[in-house]
């Protein structure tokens, strides 16, 4: 819905429901079940003005100022939105006017139901008269209450202040005594209060003219106020039906143009400075009578046909056609519209060949619609039909091709004549083959069913007579089965019996073996858990010696720590007797040249002592803070390592077993160490000077690797002390075996002559 409408439907709805209750009021006597102002009470105080809501803008909300406002905003609404305002002025205007006019209705009904109720009522009578309460009345004017009296003939109530020191609860007779003020009364339940009554009346009203005055007048101009707007809207607002385009020009439009096209809506119309037409919408028809058009084959063809057109709906059509067709007649749109086919349509043949325009007629049309639709919506139209009446040629090319097709068709019919006796022999061939097979089938499964039939019968007779045969050596056999099985249970209960007296026996002797055997593992675990308490104590011995070493470098350090910190203060102390020495000496110096220089040297001073003060205490303070923390990372450190210790020891089952464990840990470590000290030495290559003059036969390279190889049995004797490592025997039997059992390096005769090298 766009913003036109809006307007246009709150003012339409507004207008009628506030025109049917004024005019229910002036001719029903009521306002035609209307009657629903919340804040509008005719009995209620202040002149009719109810305190119920607790917010004055409650108080309008009613049918009638609802129905008033909605009117106004849409009639407000719609002329700023014809001027060509933009939608935020256009909504801020009309929600302005519909608030002002919510609250004129209110306002005039509320003198009318003032009127109305007051009419010659004085709340000065009530004074003297006795009323009841029904809202308690709190004592000394503390909260007003409400009464209710008869005055003037009919029941008025009030609300009413009270000085008496009780209060007054419902029910209550008392004396209106006073007027507070215009719906507020003093009143006393004591009648001996008539004595001070007050007999000051208020001074009588300048006007006051009949409330039938006033409420004709209201009503006389509410309904001149509608009148001239319904003549407005009536004037101003242009409707638009289904079948027609309403151009709207002049100024004031909107969106800087000089015209508006709406379909099937309504408007505004601005008199004066705003005009409007109608466009129509009806197809148009328009006969085509093309002859002598040249193809693509250069071959003129006549191409009678007939065009429905009409004007678009589309907004960029629509506007085009409010330039171009604006005014003109359905002839002289005709007329602009055949021009623009005859030449696109000439386009269209001159671009496709005769046979391509007479066999496919949907391309055909296809090429003429976007060829000519484009062109017609520049002025404003579409198109809406093309009906081809027919295709003709001078030449008699058109004919021909109609001759070839008959042709072809007449032949093709006779061969698909010969092709359907063809196939109708082959079916009635093939029935009569598949009828003799399936006789020949039905044959051959009578003859299998009979002899199924006969094989079955024998079968069957020969079961009966073998399980006759059966039966009776079934029952043979189960009586010798049954005598063998008694036999059978007699044997299996003796030797059942036997076989039970022998497992009773090895039974015996199998607790007996495993009480010996619990005898002694519970004796090896004493012996393991003596050991282990031993590796506990020694554990424990080692973890308070890191406790105790731990205590002592701590002390250490937090008394190097005070150490420090003594001779930090001192060193504070001592700059700061420099300082106030030096003080003094300026102050002596300089007291008598001038005051300045003596505040100026004083702060300096002060600061610089409070400097030095400041660093003594930041190094001190630093210093011992790292020492306690050093110490705390050590003890730390060692109280780790002593439960990591214990955890070891624990696990292996004793300190040696733990030692052991460590030095495995670091074989590796130690491997790598001491690969590492030889690593930057390159041997390119080794070698050997050998003469022949070892001993017992033997070259002196034989001699260096047995001294090497003799070494080798204490360091595996080590690595099995020390980190568990048994050395197979049969290596321990090369290494330490007899020499004679060794194989001798013997030289060369080139060697034992000349001395020769060997290289590696």
């Amino acid at each position: 819905m766009n913003l036109e409408n809006l307007f246009l439907y709150f003012a339409i709805g507004g207008g009628v429901v506030l025109l049917w209750q004024l005019v229910m009021m002036i001719f029903g006597g009521d306002d035609g079940g209307f009657d629903d102002a919340p804040g509008i009470d005719p009995g209620g105080d202040d002149a009719g003005v109810s305190d119920a809501s607790g917010f004055w803008f409650f108080e309008m909300i009613s049918l009638r100022t609802l129905a008033a406002a909605a009117t106004f905003f849409g009639l407000v609404g719609g002329a700023a939105n014809a001027t060509g305002a933009s939608a935020g002025v256009s909504l801020a205007l009309a929600g302005l006017a519909g608030y002002g006019a919510m609250y004129a209705v209110y306002w005039a009904f509320k003198q009318i139901f003032r009127f109305e109720t007051q009419g010659n009522e004085d709340v000065y009578n009530a004074i003297g008269q006795t009323a009841e309460v029904y809202i308690p009345i709190a004592e000394s004017n503390r909260q007003a209450g409400k009464v209710q009296l008869t005055m003037q003939g009919r029941t008025v109530e009030y609300q009413a202040l009270t000085d008496s020191d009780h209060p007054l609860a419902t029910g209550s007779k008392v004396l209106v005594m006073d007027v507070v003020s215009n719906d507020t009364v003093k009143v006393a339940n004591n009648p001996m209060a008539l004595a001070n009554l007050s007999l000051t009346m208020p001074p009588i009203a300048a006007m006051n003219f009949p409330p039938g005055v006033w409420a004709l007048g209201i009503i006389l101009a509410g309904v001149a106020i509608l009148v001239a707007l319904f003549a407005f809207i009536k004037a101003t607002l242009k409707r638009c039906s289904s079948n027609q385009v309403l151009v709207k020009y002049g100024m004031f439009v909107g969106g800087g143009k000089t015209a508006k096209t709406i379909h099937g809506g309504a408007t505004y119309v601005i008199p004066f400075v705003q005009g409007f037409r109608y466009l129509s919408l009806e197809p148009i028809q328009i006969e085509i009578p093309l002859r002598g058009a040249l193809s693509g084959e250069n071959i003129r063809v006549n191409v009678p046909s007939v065009f429905t057109v009409a004007i678009g709906t589309q907004p960029e059509v629509m506007s085009n056609a409010s330039i171009r067709l604006l005014d003109l007649g359905t002839n002289e749109i005709r007329k602009q519209a055949e021009e623009i086919i005859f030449g696109q349509l000439r386009q269209v043949i001159a671009s496709m060949r005769i046979e391509d325009i007479n066999r496919d007629r949907d391309t055909f049309l296809q090429h003429i619609q976007n060829s000519v639709e484009p062109e017609l919506k520049k002025i404003g139209l579409v198109l809406i039909n093309v009906n081809i009446t027919d295709i003709t040629d001078e030449s008699g090319y058109i004919d021909a091709i109609g001759q070839k097709a008959a042709s072809e068709a007449i032949q093709q019919a006779r061969g698909d004549v010969a092709d359907e006796l063809r196939k109708g022999e082959i079916r009635v061939a093939d029935a009569e083959r598949e009828k003799a097979v399936k006789v020949a089938d039905a044959t051959k499964l009578r003859e299998i069913g009979t002899r199924e039939a006969e094989r079955e019968q024998a079968v069957r007779l020969a079961e009966l007579l073998k399980e006759q045969t059966v039966g009776e050596k079934a029952a043979e056999r189960d009586r010798a089965i049954e005598v063998a099985m008694m036999l059978k249970e007699q044997t299996v209960g003796e030797q059942t019996a036997e076989f039970e007296r022998e497992v009773q026996v090895k039974e015996a002797e199998r607790q007996k073996r495993i009480a010996m055997a619990e005898a002694d593992a519970t004796a090896v675990d004493g012996e393991n858990i003596a050991a282990a308490r031993v590796a506990k104590s020694q554990a424990e011995l080692l973890v308070q010696r890191a406790e105790a070493y731990h205590r002592g470098e701590a002390a250490k350090r937090e008394a190097e720590a005070s150490v420090i910190e003594v001779q930090n203060r001192a060193m504070a102390k001592a700059a700061l007797a420099e300082a106030e020495r030096v003080e003094a000496e300026k102050r002596a110096e300089y007291e008598a040249v001038a005051k300045a220089e003596k505040a100026r040297l004083i702060v300096q001073a002060e600061a610089e002592a409070e400097r030095i003060k400041l660093e003594a205490n930041a190094n001190a303070a630093a210093v011992y803070a790292k020492l306690e923390a050093e110490a705390r990372g050590q003890y730390e450190i060692l109280a780790k390592k002593g439960e990591g210790l214990k955890q070891i020891v624990a696990a292996c089952g004793g300190a040696r077993e733990a030692f052991q464990l460590m030095m495995l840990e670091h074989l590796d470590t130690l491997a790598e160490t001491s690969a590492k000290a030889i690593s930057n030495i390159k041997f390119d290559k080794v070698v050997v000077w050998e003469n022949g003059s070892g001993k017992d036969g033997r070259s002196n390279t034989a001699d260096f690797l047995q001294g090497m190889t003799g070494t080798l049995p204490p360091m595996m004797q080590v690595l099995r002390d020390v980190g568990g490592i048994e050395v197979p025997e049969s290596l321990a039997r090369f290494m330490g075996g007899d020499s004679k059992e060794k194989e001798t390096v013997a030289p060369t005769p080139k060697a034992e002559a000349n001395g020769a090298t060997s290289e590696v």
